[in-house]
């Protein structure tokens, strides 16, 4: 019988929906209150499950943070596969829009990103690893975009791809203070004085 087939049978289903609220869950908790200040005990408790039935599904707090980034990567993944962008700059909007519409997860991106920025954090080089590769996709995207005639040629990749990278992470933890204009204006703001200033935005357009 297949995953799928099972995934609609008895205690298997039960299974799914019960580690579905689990994760659902660990997003409000560690939204609120950060990696190291929550709890195994608290999320079980919202979720009216005893600490050892959160355990069966779960080894431990950091497997649950690294399904709740999962959750973050999937949704990103749909949104992609959604709008198709066709450079970096509609690809960091997309993140950056996507970002806009489920708060909750995207703080706790904000809040625990932050967190782990501490040399001594558990989940440090975990964080590192994460941006380093981010980083290191991005900069790839602005030299082939700079080939494309779609970015200004003059910008030295590695540091247009830190500006995108601060940016949307800058204008997700803005948010988060319901501070400021709307993330997604204020990056189509960049993207226009910046990456893509007028003399590329008719090219950019027309990809």
């Amino acid at each position: 019988m297949t995953r799928a087939a099972l995934a609609t049978r008895g205690p298997y289903r039960k299974g799914v929906e019960r580690r579905e609220l689990l994760i659902r869950t660990a997003i409000e908790v560690f939204a609120e209150q950060g990696y190291r200040s929550s709890s195994l005990r608290e999320i079980a408790s919202r979720a009216e499950i005893t600490p050892a039935g959160l355990l069966h599904h779960f080894s431990g707090k950091e497997e649950l943070l690294l399904a709740v980034l999962e959750r973050r990567e999937e949704r990103l993944a749909a949104a992609i596969e959604l709008h198709r962008p066709r450079s970096v700059a509609e690809h960091a909007a997309v993140v950056i829009a996507d970002g806009e519409q489920s708060a909750c997860l995207t703080r706790v991106i904000a809040v625990v990103s932050s967190e782990a920025s501490a040399a001594g954090h558990p989940l440090h080089e975990l964080f590192r690893e994460r941006r380093a590769r981010e980083l290191e996709r991005i900069t790839a995207g602005v030299v082939v975009d700079q080939a494309r005639g779609l970015i200004d040629p003059h910008l030295d990749p590695e540091a247009a791809a830190a500006v995108v990278l601060s940016a949307m992470d800058g204008l997700h933890v803005q948010r988060c203070y319901g501070v400021g204009a709307g993330a997604s204006q204020a990056f189509e703001d960049l993207r226009r004085h910046y990456l893509e200033p007028p003399q590329f935005a008719e090219r950019a357009s027309a990809v």
